[in-house]
């Protein structure tokens, strides 16, 4: 099971885009069953991922309060990776996404789990010691993830030996649940990858999105909004290759 976080049903090819953005997308729904009018069970991460891992979407008071309601609602209705464990199933997740990690329970019902939230490097042990609950730590790690798209923005080539690895070491039956968060903002498409876009455009509007994140209407021209539209773009096409290396 592949997730994509932050994917428009109207940018896919095979649902009538006109861009060449998901050709192995495409090609699996042409071989296999399409939903057009799928919906998501939540505008958010965390009570999204626990509606589709249970299949009960979860209740209007949970979605807008604390995420950890999510360990909640994993526990009361159990996982799709509970029930394919039960059933000899062996089960593995791959998540790059803080809001789907093991912090919230989205670790039911897997035999590995990884969410890579705890690796570390000098980096990170330098500052933890010193700066942990500091805003200045909290800047720094943000730029640099930003930057190196690690922790939370870690894109699928990133990671994608250890899924092979961990596939290869499985025998069958197994699931496999990998969270990929290429489509999602920030969009920073790696240089073979890009096809609209160029690295300065990307930096420049993932900037501009950010200083107009919390505008309900942003005060940008026709240009701007095709350039934000070539970054995404770019972004999907990218991610799209991650079903093609699986």
């Amino acid at each position: 099971m592949v997730t994509y976080d932050s994917l428009r049903a109207d940018h896919c090819g095979h649902l009538g885009y006109e861009r060449d953005t998901t050709p192995h997308l495409d090609a699996l729904a042409e071989e296999g069953m399409s939903f057009p009018r799928a919906i998501a069970p939540a505008s958010r991460t965390n009570p999204s991922m626990a509606g589709t891992l249970t299949g009960e979407p979860m209740v209007a008071r949970d979605r807008v309060a604390d995420p950890s309601y999510s360990s909640q609602h994993l526990a009361r209705h159990g996982t799709l990776a509970e029930e394919l464990s039960e059933s000899g199933y062996t089960t593995g997740a791959f998540n790059p996404n803080a809001y789907a990690s093991r912090h919230y329970g989205f670790d039911r019902g897997f035999d590995h789990f990884e969410d890579f939230l705890f690796s570390t490097d000098w980096y990170q042990e330098i500052f933890q010691n010193h700066l942990s609950d500091s805003t200045l730590y909290t800047l720094i790690r943000n730029f640099r993830n930003y930057l190196r798209r690690e922790e939370a923005f870690k894109t699928w080539d990133r990671y994608i030996d250890q899924i092979e690895e961990w596939v290869t070491a499985q025998s069958e039956p197994f699931f496999l649940w990998v969270f990929s968060l290429d489509t999602h903002f920030p969009h920073l498409t790696p240089r073979g990858h890009r096809k609209w876009s160029s690295l300065f455009q990307q930096y420049y509007y993932n900037w501009r999105c950010n200083q107009l994140i919390d505008e309900m209407d942003p005060d940008l021209s026709q240009k701007e909004i095709q350039k934000i539209v070539d970054i995404y773009d770019d972004s999907i096409r990218f991610g799209d290759v991650l079903l093609y290396e699986l």
